[in-house]
C-alpha cells in the first residue's frame, strides 16, 4: 500500500485533514487514523491490516515530525500587492492568517488561483505562498506607516510654518 511520505507530495488539503485529527487517548487509534488519511483509506480499512504491514506505513509518516523545508517549492505565485487591496480585505486578511483553515482563500484572493486548486497543491507551495504573503503583509504595514508618519509630520511642519507666518 503506498502513503503520501513527503511534505513536497502531501496536498494541502490532507495536511488540513491531519491538524484536525482528535487525539485520542490511544496512540495506535492516532496513528491508524493518520495512516487512514495519507492513504486515502478507510479507517476500517487500515485497522485490518496486519502489524507486519503497518509498521512500515508508520515509519514513513515520519516526514511529519520535521519542520517542512519551503525553499523546495516550485511554485511561482503571482501575488497581487496589498495596495491593491481594500481597507475591508486588508482587515479580513490580517484576521484569517492566523488559522491554517484560511491560507488557501487568502492566497486565492492574493494570487487569483482557485482554492480548489490550492488544496490540491503540495502542502510545501502553499505554505510557502503564505510565507511570501506575509512577507509582502509585513512591507505594506512597514511601508504605510512610515508613509502615515510621513503626512502627519509634513502637516504639523506647514502648520508650525503657517503660525510662525502669523506672527
Amino acid at each position: 500500500m503506498q502513503i503520501i511520505n513527503t511534505w513536497q507530495s502531501l496536498p494541502f488539503s490532507k495536511f488540513l485533514e491531519i491538524i484536525h485529527l482528535e487525539k485520542t487517548d490511544c496512540e495506535l487509534t492516532d496513528a491508524i487514523n493518520l495512516i487512514a488519511i495519507l492513504a486515502d483509506k478507510d479507517v476500517k480499512e487500515i485497522g485490518n491490516i496486519p502489524k507486519f504491514k503497518f509498521e512500515p506505513l508508520v515509519a514513513n509518516a515520519d516526514f511529519l515530525l520535521e519542520t517542512p523545508d519551503t525553499s523546495t517549492s516550485t511554485v511561482f505565485w503571482p501575488l497581487k500587492t496589498l495596495d491593491t487591496l481594500t481597507m475591508d480585505n486588508f482587515i479580513e486578511f490580517e484576521t484569517m492568517k492566523k488559522d491554517y483553515n484560511h491560507y488557501p482563500a487568502l492566497l486565492s484572493m492574493m494570487s487569483g488561483i482557485k482554492v480548489d486548486v490550492i488544496l490540491k497543491m503540495s502542502t510545501i507551495d502553499v505554505l510557502n505562498g503564505f510565507f511570501l504573503l506575509q512577507k509582502v503583509s509585513t512591507k505594506y504595514i512597514q511601508h504605510s506607516a512610515r508613509s502615515l508618519l510621513w503626512r502627519v509630520t509634513k502637516q504639523r511642519l506647514k502648520d508650525k510654518f503657517r503660525f510662525w507666518q502669523k506672527k
